[in-house]
């Protein structure tokens, strides 16, 4: 029996988890059942928490910067991809981009939710404002959240051993928890974007990595003459 099966098992369980938590996130805030739990949350935040830690927040949110991120993981795959002579790396981050942008970005199109800074009195429902192809109208799901466990974790799985142990939490798994509670903190999303951003990420994460195992068993050169045709390891005798 394969020894790396029940891990497997354990991963696409956790994908189909994410995403059926994403679907009910969006279900439900359709159905506006989520809508003043969102009102609650940021009148909090904004009667609450004194300014200094609010900035502080705006600061935080910045690190799930997509387009920095997205270039940092370009960067490290190139580096990769060198260094290993194979282009496993890049299409890890065209699959990373390709994700992000089908379960992230379309629905952030398509759902035109404004953000909490919108005067806009029912800024805070799904499909309150015009299509407009900007932050103003594509405030759900939180592309920061997604971003930074995507391209933080790609970073770190590209990286492999290169990353002590703690080197490796730090990337993964707090700086997504920064990000994640700076986006609330700071007014630039509901709290239902981040959760759905967060599991959208975590999804996204989750496919890279058993595309990562996928892509292990066979061979992908870095040089295009010698990548076709692509054979399996085992039956190159590898």
């Amino acid at each position: 029996m394969d020894h790396h099966t029940p891990q497997r098992s354990h991963r696409v369980l956790a994908i189909c988890v994410s995403l059926a938590g994403y679907a009910a996130v969006t279900v439900l805030l359709v159905a506006d059942t989520l809508v003043a739990w969102d009102l609650e949350i940021e009148n909090l935040v904004s009667e609450k928490l004194p300014d200094e830690i609010i900035g502080l927040g705006r600061a935080g949110a910045y690190l799930g910067q997509g387009g920095p991120l997205t270039v940092l993981a370009l960067f490290i795959a190139i580096i990769q991809a060198w260094r290993h002579k194979t282009i496993k790396p890049m299409i890890l981050w065209g699959g990373a981009f390709l994700l992000l942008y089908l379960i992230v970005g379309v629905p952030k199109i398509y759902l035109r939710r404004g953000a909490p800074a919108d005067l806009q009195v029912d800024a805070v429902e799904l499909f309150s404002k015009p299509f407009c192809g900007g932050a103003a109208c594509m405030s759900y799901p939180s592309g920061h959240a997604a971003n930074s466990i995507v391209w933080y974790g790609l970073g770190a799985l590209l990286l492999g051993t290169l990353l002590h142990s703690h080197a490796y939490f730090l990337v993964r798994v707090l700086v997504a928890s920064i990000v994640a509670v700076a986006t609330v903190i700071s007014g630039f999303h509901w709290a239902t974007d981040t959760l759905a951003g967060v599991l959208a990420g975590a999804a996204i994460y989750l496919l890279l990595r058993q595309l990562d195992n996928y892509l292990s068993g066979y061979q992908l050169p870095l040089d295009p003459r010698r990548l076709w045709p692509i054979r399996r390891l085992r039956d190159s005798g590898a």
